[in-house]
């Protein structure tokens, strides 16, 4: 299993069960920030922000942004240069459940 980079780009849409694991797995492998592009973006930001908020009895953060009427390549852009020195972002898909 290949952990994810510190700094991930999301191409919306995703399904909310897969969005599930990608959540606990991006906690796993010390992912910082995750910026969603695509459809629905903001709805998604909004959902992974409810998964890592859960009932509040553990700390789970990671940086969450939605970049509507955006690239991939703009996102890139952005988290490069909001988190430089966190190497290159990895810009992912993952399938609707």
């Amino acid at each position: 299993m290949v952990a994810y980079k510190p700094k991930v780009g999301l191409h919306s849409p995703v399904g909310e069960t897969a969005l599930e694991d990608f959540v606990e797995k991006c906690l796993r492998d010390g992912v910082v920030s995750i910026s969603v592009v695509g459809d629905r973006c903001d709805v998604v930001e909004d959902l992974l922000d409810d998964l890592l908020i859960g009932d509040g009895s553990e700390r789970r953060f990671i940086v969450t942004t939605a970049h509507v009427g955006e690239s991939a390549e703009e996102v890139v852009e952005f988290v490069w240069t909001w988190m430089p020195p966190e190497g290159d972002p990895e810009v992912i898909s993952i399938r609707r459940s």
